[in-house]
C-alpha cells in the first residue's frame, strides 16, 4: 500500500483553527464603554463571563480624594440594640471597614483616614493613607476595645481636626468628611453652624 495519496488528501484538507482563535477574530469591530469611560473589547467578556464591573457608574478613577471618616464613638455607641447586633460601635466598624475596603477598589490614587469623636473631642485613629488593611486593623481593634465608646460625641471638635488635618492637603484634591453617627439626630447650635461655614470656605465637602 503506498500512504501517498493520503498524505496529498491531509495537505489539501482545510488547516483547522483553534477555538480560541476564531472566538478572538476582528475584536476590534466591537468595543463597549465601560463605567469609568475607557474602552474594552468584546473579547473581554469571553475570558471571564462572570466578570463583573470594576467600577460604578459614575465613578471616576482619575480623581485624587483625601476622605477623613468620622466615626460617633460616644456613650450611644456602645448600647446595645435589637437592630444592630451585638452594639452599634461594632456594626458602624464593620461598616467602615467594608467602606475602606470599597474605597481604595474604586479609588488607588486617593488617601483615607480614620477619626473617632467620644467624650467631647475628637481625635485621629489612624493617618491619611493608601493602607486599607492599616485602617481595617484599626477598626477591628476598636470594635475590640473596652473603652472605646465614652460622653458625648462632638460634631464640632470632629469638624475642626478634619479642616485642620486637611489644611496641607493640596487643592486639587478632592476633600471629603462623611460622618457615620448612631444617633438620627444632632444638636446643632450656633457654633456647629459656624464651623459648618468655615469647612465650607475651606472646600470640604
Amino acid at each position: 500500500s503506498n500512504p501517498a495519496p493520503r498524505m496529498e488528501e491531509d495537505a489539501e484538507a482545510e488547516p483547522q483553527s483553534y477555538a480560541w482563535e476564531s472566538e478572538l477574530q476582528r475584536t476590534w469591530d466591537a468595543v463597549e464603554e465601560t463605567a469609568d469611560g475607557s474602552l474594552r473589547s468584546a473579547a473581554a467578556g469571553s475570558w471571564r463571563p462572570g466578570e463583573k464591573p470594576s467600577v460604578q457608574v459614575g465613578v471616576r478613577r482619575g480623581v485624587m480624594r483625601a476622605v477623613l471618616l468620622v466615626l460617633d464613638c460616644s456613650r450611644h455607641a456602645a448600647e446595645h440594640d435589637v437592630e444592630m447586633k451585638p452594639s452599634r460601635l461594632s456594626v458602624m466598624c464593620d461598616a467602615a471597614s467594608d467602606f475602606a475596603g470599597r474605597f481604595f477598589e474604586q479609588n488607588p490614587v486617593s488617601t483615607l483616614a480614620v477619626l473617632v469623636t467620644r467624650r467631647e473631642k475628637a481625635e485621629a485613629l489612624t493617618q491619611l493613607s493608601c493602607n486599607v488593611r492599616q485602617h481595617q486593623q484599626a477598626l477591628r481593634a476598636l470594635a475590640a476595645s473596652d473603652d472605646g465608646c465614652g460622653g458625648d460625641a462632638s460634631l464640632q471638635n470632629a469638624l475642626e481636626l478634619a479642616r485642620d488635618t486637611l489644611s496641607s492637603v493640596a487643592s486639587f484634591v478632592s476633600r471629603e468628611v462623611p460622618p457615620l453617627v448612631c444617633l438620627l439626630f444632632f444638636i446643632i447650635i450656633v457654633i456647629v453652624l459656624l464651623t459648618f461655614a468655615r469647612c465650607s470656605s475651606s472646600r470640604l465637602r
